[in-house]
């Protein structure tokens, strides 16, 4: 998958996603990282690829960096052809671009940190068992 292909991919789910805040009534993506993420995950999957969700908690423990402050953040990395790539369609709560694709350790702003992917797992876990949950009523 090229970039160029990455960035269609993204741009689908953020739009999916902008559709769903639309329904709803909610204006902004704060606080919707993770679940963005498991979209952005399932997509890249679809297609062929490999896409881990990573994150940090903008601490001690890695996160989203700036120029202007350290955030708590979920984002994905899609592996492909021995490259990986940083997927993040909800960067706009922190003033980014609302679909950033990048190479995943490029040394520019903003700086994507990836913290404990233990922890990271077991908050996707707890995730999908919600909707899980939710599905089942």
């Amino acid at each position: 998958m090229t970039e160029c292909q990455l960035l269609q991919v993204a741009t689908h789910c953020r739009t999916l996603i902008e559709e769903a805040l639309s329904m709803s009534g909610i204006a902004v993506t704060t606080g919707l990282c993770l679940m963005a993420c498991t979209l952005v995950q399932r997509a890249a999957a679809l297609a062929g690829y490999a896409a881990v969700i990573r994150g940090g908690d903008g601490l001690e423990d890695g996160g989203l960096f700036l120029p202007h402050g350290r955030y708590g953040h979920y984002w994905c990395e899609v592996s492909s052809g021995g490259e990986h790539y940083v997927v993040d369609i909800t960067a706009d709560q922190f003033g980014c671009a609302p679909v950033i694709v990048r190479p995943a350790y490029a040394p520019d702003w903003p700086r994507y940190v990836p913290g404990d992917q233990v922890l990271v797992d077991s908050h996707v876990a707890e995730l999908l068992e919600d909707y899980a949950k939710s599905a089942a009523q």
